[in-house]
C-alpha cells in the first residue's frame, strides 16, 4: 500500500472457502490493466483512458466483492473490492503519507514498509499535500509482511512501485502498482500471539513454517499487484489487483483463494482504523510518529519490555516462550521494530483497543 493494499499476506493452506468465480474482463478493462500494471517497468505515465476505464470497472463491480483473475504468464490472481466509510483525502493521505507508518493502517499485513529513496518520500509529500494536482511517483521500497495465519511464515523483499494520482472528469483517482521481480528472503518463522486482531506479532531468524512445515525453504517469487482509490462521497471505494507466484521448490503453491484470504486480512483493520471515530488527525499522527522514533535506545527497551510482557502466558511455542522469558527476544529486536512495537502499542490507546496501560500516553515520551 503504500503502497499496498495490493500486498497480500501468501497463505496456502487452511483455506476455508471454495474457489472464487473467475471475473470476466472486457477487452478495454484488460487492455487498461496491462498498461497500468507495466508502469514500474516502463515509466510514462498512465494513460488518461487507462485509469478512466479501471475507475469506471471499480465503481461498477459490487462492493465486498471478491474473484479470481484470468492468469498473467501463468500465475494466479484474483480482485478484491470494498468501501470505506472515510473520504478520500483521509483514506489517501494515511495510506501513502511517508511519514505515517505502514503498520498503523495496516497492522495485520505489515511488519515494515518504506521508501528506500529520500527522493520519493518527498515526492509522496507532495502528492498528498494536493489531491487536485496529477502527479507520479515512482521508486524502490523494502517490505517486511507479518506472520502467515497458517504457516507463521514472513518474508522481506523489494519491490518497485509507480503511485499516480490522476483527475477523471475533475475527480482525482490513485491508482498505485507494485511489482516484485526478485525472489524474496527465504521465508522465517513468526508467531501470531493471541488473537489477529490484538496485533501481537513475534518474528525469528528460524528458516522454515510452523508444524509440519518446519523444513520448507519457502519464498515469495515474484508477484504484481495494483490498488485504485476512487472516491464515492463521503467514502472511498477500494480495489485491490493482485497477482502472485509463491512456495518452494521453484512450485507456485498460491491459489486466487489464498491472495484473497491475504486481502480479506488486510481489508479487516485497514477498514476499522480509518472509519474510527477515534482517529487522531494526520499531523497528530505524525508527531507521534517522530517521537517514538526519537526514543533513545534504552528507553525503547525498557518499553518493549511492557509491551512483551503479557505476550507470554499467550505463548506456546517452546523456543519463542524460553526467549521471552530470558529477556533474549527483546535484545536482539533491530531498532525499527522496537519501534513499531511502542508506536502500535500508542496507536492502539490513541484508537480505544486493548493495550497496555503501561506503555499508553505522554508519560511515554517523559524521563521515567
Amino acid at each position: 500500500m503504500r503502497w499496498w493494499i495490493g500486498i497480500i499476506v501468501c497463505c496456502w493452506a487452511g483455506v476455508a472457502w471454495g474457489a472464487p468465480q473467475e471475473l470476466s474482463v472486457s477487452m478495454p478493462a484488460a487492455r487498461a490493466l496491462e498498461q497500468l500494471l507495466a508502469l514500474p517497468e516502463t515509466g510514462g505515465s498512465p494513460a488518461p483512458e487507462a485509469v478512466a476505464e479501471i475507475a469506471r470497472v471499480v465503481r461498477t463491480l459490487p462492493d465486498g466483492s471478491a474473484w479470481a483473475l484470468p492468469k498473467r504468464g501463468g500465475i494466479s490472481g484474483a480482485v478484491s473490492v470494498f468501501t470505506v466509510k472515510a473520504p478520500f483525502p483521509r483514506v489517501v493521505s494515511y495510506a501513502y503519507h511517508p511519514d505515517v507508518p505502514s503498520y498503523a493502517t495496516m497492522p495485520l499485513s505489515i511488519r515494515f514498509q518504506e521508501w528506500t529513496s529520500e527522493e520519493a518520500k518527498e515526492e509522496m509529500r507532495r502528492l498528498v499535500g494536493d489531491l487536485a494536482a496529477p502527479r507520479v511517483v515512482r521508486g524502490v521500497e523494502r517490505e517486511i509482511i507479518s506472520p502467515n495465519l497458517d504457516t507463521g511464515g514472513y518474508y522481506e523483499y523489494l519491490q518497485h512501485r509507480t503511485v499516480s494520482l490522476s483527475l477523471v472528469s475533475g475527480t482525482p483517482v490513485l491508482i498505485s502498482v507494485a511489482c516484485q521481480d526478485q525472489p524474496s528472503s527465504v521465508g522465517k518463522l513468526g508467531l501470531v500471539v493471541g488473537e489477529d486482531r490484538d496485533w501481537n506479532y513475534l518474528f525469528s531468524n528460524t528458516v522454515g513454517l510452523g508444524g509440519f512445515l518446519g523444513w520448507v525453504k519457502s519464498y515469495m517469487y515474484e508477484g504484481c499487484s495494483m490498488t485504485v482509490f476512487v472516491p464515492e462521497g463521503d467514502a472511498t471505494r477500494v480495489a485491490s489487483f493482485k497477482w502472485l507466484r509463491a512456495g518452494w521448490a521453484e512450485i507456485n503453491m498460491v491459489k486466487p483463494e489464498h491472495i484473497l484470504a491475504g486481502m480479506r486480512r488486510f481489508a479487516v483493520d485497514f477498514r476499522a482504523v480509518l472509519e474510527s471515530p477515534r482517529l487522531p488527525p494526520l499531523a497528530e499522527t505524525i508527531t507521534l510518529a517522530k517521537k517514538v522514533r526519537a526514543l533513545p535506545e534504552d528507553r525503547l527497551q525498557g518499553l518493549v519490555q511492557g509491551v512483551l510482557a503479557p505476550m507470554q502466558s499467550q505463548v506456546r511455542n517452546r523456543s519463542f516462550a524460553a526467549s521471552l522469558e530470558n529477556g533474549e527476544y527483546r535484545r536482539t529486536l533491530p531498532h525499527e521494530e522496537l519501534v513499531r512495537l511502542v508506536f502500535l502499542e500508542l496507536w492502539k490507546c490513541r484508537l480505544g483497543r486493548a493495550s497496555n496501560p503501561e506503555v499508553c500516553g505522554d508519560a511515554v515520551f517523559s524521563t521515567p
